[in-house]
């Protein structure tokens, strides 16, 4: 696929008028409109279809992905004013496993996932840009009854809309013994409840008897997107989730031994838009 090259233009003096070469910024074809067209639309989004150096062919189709964490601007393409939004804000981290001096234990709570959007239609009125901040997924604890970190929020802006917020899940709570799951983020304006983490078992073993049992943290919240990561038990630290799903609680082991596992990170948020 040929697109514009700083390079070709300089060599040649610029492209002919009439050829077509592919814009990537909004998935388009641009025609040129003029002979020795040296008006690089890649490093200058103003010029594209912009009628006087080139016309876009055909319709606009396209869509872009922002799953990094932190702020982001989008353009929208020229005509264009209906999009499609499916987004998620960060997932809550997984409490850590908890074992006490009196042979208790127990796992630790998973995270919550983030509230999310599923193929959501927006229409703008003006050309100002899209303003995306894509939620962090929250910490699994690393420490001995440690609580997760809450996942934040992922914003979708334009100045013709009302803001929308993905809250990012809560984190699990080791609550004593059995810990509890981190809630589900909310929405405001639009978008579905993300779901809570999964509650724990514990054990107690205060009668001192003589054997070990390894207990599993409580498994992280879903998002339509992926699953939340399983509990850990005592043979290794909770994985991380992906895509605004909650992590899984830390496991324990209590009883004649003692020892605890960290829970998992929930996952990145994420703002995909279509058009």
């Amino acid at each position: 696929t040929y697109t514009f090259e700083q390079a070709v233009s300089d060599e040649y003096g610029g492209y002919p008028a009439g050829i077509v070469l592919f814009c990537a910024s909004n998935n388009s074809w641009q025609v040129s409109l003029v002979n020795s067209n040296t008006f690089n639309f890649v490093t200058t989004p103003s010029y594209i279809n912009d009628g006087t150096h080139w016309s876009q062919i055909g319709g606009s189709h396209g869509q872009m992905l922002f799953d990094t964490t932190g702020t982001h601007g989008f353009t929208p393409p020229k005509g264009v004013t209906k999009f499609y939004i499916t987004a998620s804000g960060g997932g809550g981290g997984g409490a850590g496993g908890y074992f006490s001096s009196n042979q208790q234990g127990g796992g630790g709570g998973g995270g919550g996932s983030g509230a999310f959007l599923v193929n959501h239609l927006i229409t703008i009125s003006s050309t100002a840009n899209f303003s995306f901040t894509v939620g962090n997924g929250g910490a699994g604890a690393t420490t001995n009854g440690g609580s997760g970190v809450n996942g934040t929020a992922t914003t979708i802006s334009q100045s013709s809309i009302s803001t929308i917020t993905l809250n990012g899940g809560q984190g699990g709570n080791p609550s004593g013994l059995k810990g509890q799951g981190g809630a589900g983020g909310s929405p405001i304006v639009a978008g579905i409840t993300g779901s809570s983490g999964c509650s724990a078992s514990f054990f107690n073993n205060g009668s001192g008897f003589g054997y070990v049992m390894s207990i599993a943290g409580g498994i992280g919240g879903s998002s339509v997107f992926g699953s939340g990561t399983g509990g850990a038990t005592t043979n290794g630290d909770a994985a991380d989730a992906t895509y605004g799903s909650g992590g899984g609680g830390g496991g324990a082991e209590a009883g004649s031994a003692t020892s605890f596992t960290s829970g998992g990170n929930g996952g990145n948020g994420f703002v995909l838009i279509e058009w």
